[in-house]
């Protein structure tokens, strides 16, 4: 049933065994016995699979159970989940538990309980799996005379069926319970036969799991945070992403050009020929002052009527003669929207003087793309009427327009409108383009918020990035002590690994796809979103998680079980 055969160990300098060998091969209590830090902790493990030789093989062909020195319950169970691990409660196990008397416990929690209600579930817990070996570290240490009797009494009747290997520095219990003796001095075992045993082995009932059980285990034990854990992810993630997705939304300047005049370039000259020979092609037009409607100044911009390209609505009529069209901000601005057949003065200052040219508005255009006032006449009329205003030292108004130009038009083109600026600024021109230049204010005066709302992106997706790797591997590695608890009750780090994967990943991943399909949705409504950035964030913290928890689960093995255990305790 058991056979080691020149077994060496040690940790770093310190020599444990040396070519040791051991046979169990009949039923019994083996009591192992020696100083304290002779090696007794480390053989139960090496026997138990927990840990290894350095040298040599240790071999068993039946199922083992541990009864630790330390309880190791897990703390998210109660004591009935302690005890049996998924596994079906019989009439035998509740006589066991009551014999044990902590069948009265059984709703209770291991923080709740005594030392020695803790050491009593452990022992329930290995004596009702019905393992064929059971090895005990000190099974009794915790215990009060009246219960230490009781289970060493389970142990001996169990023992004449099974293996029962125990560690113990208790002489009497090893004089009055004990088969065999298992010294170890000097390295090596020596083995004493105190009663001979001659009972057979119990057929094992090999009880397991199935993952139905471990899944209720796992989830049991980490259903509550790995809730609260999915809600902080969706919180930091929809932070993250929808303070990207607003900022883009709320100072996102626009591609489109809705205004009659987006293409127009205005500038200050001297001289058409100055223009030329800067290589532009340009049309003098009249430069007019603010206009002034019931004593009140308004900054409008007046310029001579484009073609509608953009086939923007129109209400009214087209400019023609003295007939001026405005955009809807002047209309609701100079006239509250009463717009039709209301008169507008233009004034226009040549030669030091101030002249004024009566207009009727008879049209109005919806420009969608801007928030300033625009009024639109026709040059040629405006040019016509200038030709027929005679001038106190002769001649007409035209003559002193073109005697002194001051405005300029030449087409432009917006998708160029920057450099067609920067250019005309090279040559030491005064240039504007009105809508090109509203969204370059709009840019500026937004530009603090756009900041503060990209710091506040960055911030949250720091804290989404670091928390999904840290917090996740400081949680695996909080469960890392009820994971080995469970593998030392023969369910497999694999089992483990893929009940804990699926617990995690289903909810992260039902917050994971309707997220992406979320922004496929947002995309195809608002085409011009920057969307490909906000998916990569998803993706990345999805990744860093599972990397992050493959990580931690990277050293659950079952070889290494009892060097967790230390490192957990």
């Amino acid at each position: 049933m058991l056979r080691i055969e020149h077994g060496t160990k040690s940790f770093g300098k310190q020599n444990i065994f040396s070519d040791i060998s051991l046979s169990i091969d009949r039923p019994g209590l083996y009591a192992l016995w020696g100083e304290s830090g002779s090696g007794k902790s480390t053989l139960l493990n090496i026997i138990a699979g927990f840990d290894s030789l350095d040298h040599g093989s240790c071999h068993t062909d039946c199922s083992i159970m541990t009864i630790f020195q330390n309880y190791e319950l897990i703390r998210q169970l109660n004591v009935m989940d302690n005890i049996f691990l998924g596994k079906p409660c019989s009439e035998e196990n509740r006589k066991l538990l009551e014999t044990l008397q902590i069948d009265h416990i059984l709703d209770h929690y291991p923080d709740e309980l005594s030392g020695g209600q803790k050491q009593r579930v452990g022992i329930a817990r290995a004596l009702i799996g019905e393992p064929g070996m059971i090895c005990c570290d000190e099974p009794t240490e915790s215990l009060d005379i009246e219960n230490r009797q009781i289970v060493m009494c389970l142990l001996k009747e169990y023992s004449r069926h099974h293996i029962v290997i125990m560690a113990t520095h208790q002489k009497d219990a090893v004089e009055q319970y004990a088969d065999h003796i298992i010294s170890i001095a000097d390295h090596s075992l020596i083995t004493t036969t105190l009663h001979e045993t001659d009972g057979t082995f119990a057929k094992e009932k090999n009880v397991s799991l199935d993952h139905k059980n471990v899944s209720q285990l796992m989830r049991k034990i980490i259903g509550k945070k790995s809730v609260l854990f999915t809600v902080l992810f969706a919180v930091l993630l929809v932070l993250s992403q929808g303070s990207s997705i607003l900022k883009q939304i709320i100072f996102q300047i626009p591609y489109s050009t809705d205004t009659l005049n987006s293409d127009m370039i205005y500038v200050k000259a001297d001289s058409m020929e100055s223009l030329q020979q800067a290589g532009f092609t340009a049309t003098l037009i009249p430069s007019f002052l603010p206009v002034v409607v019931d004593n009140e100044e308004y900054a409008a911009g007046i310029y001579p009527y484009p073609q509608n390209s953009s086939h923007l609505p129109i209400r009214g009529s087209l400019p023609e003669g003295l007939h001026v069209l405005i955009n809807q901000n002047a209309a609701e601005t100079i006239f509250n929207g009463e717009w039709k057949d209301q008169n507008l003065y233009l004034d226009i200052q040549l030669e030091q003087t101030v002249w004024t040219i009566p207009v009727t508005v008879t049209g109005m255009v919806e420009e969608t793309d801007t928030k300033a006032m625009q009024i639109y006449y026709d040059t040629d009329d405006i040019v016509e009427y200038l030709k027929q205003i005679p001038m106190p030292s002769g001649g007409s108004l035209y003559g002193a327009f073109i005697k002194d130009p001051q405005l300029f038009e030449i087409k432009g083109n917006y998708e160029n409108m920057s450099q067609q600026l920067t250019s005309l600024s090279d040559v030491s021109f005064q240039a504007s383009s009105p809508l090109f230049e509203e969204r370059q204010k709009q840019m500026k005066e937004s530009e603090i918020y756009r900041y503060l709302f990209t710091g506040f992106t960055i911030i949250i997706t720091v804290l989404l990035c670091i928390g999904v790797f840290v917090i996740t591997g400081r949680e695996t590695d909080g469960y890392r002590q009820a994971f080995v608890i469970l593998m030392s009750q023969n369910i497999s780090a694999q089992q483990i690994r893929r009940q804990y994967l699926q617990i995690r990943f289903v909810p992260l991943l039902c917050v994971i796809i309707p997220d992406l399909l979320i922004l496929f949705l947002l995309q195809n409504h608002y085409p011009r979103l920057f969307i490909l950035p906000l998916a990569l964030i998803t993706m990345i913290s999805f990744v860093l998680y599972v990397i992050s928890t493959l990580q931690s689960f990277s050293m659950l093995k079952e070889n290494r079980i009892s060097t967790i255990m230390k490192e957990e305790i």
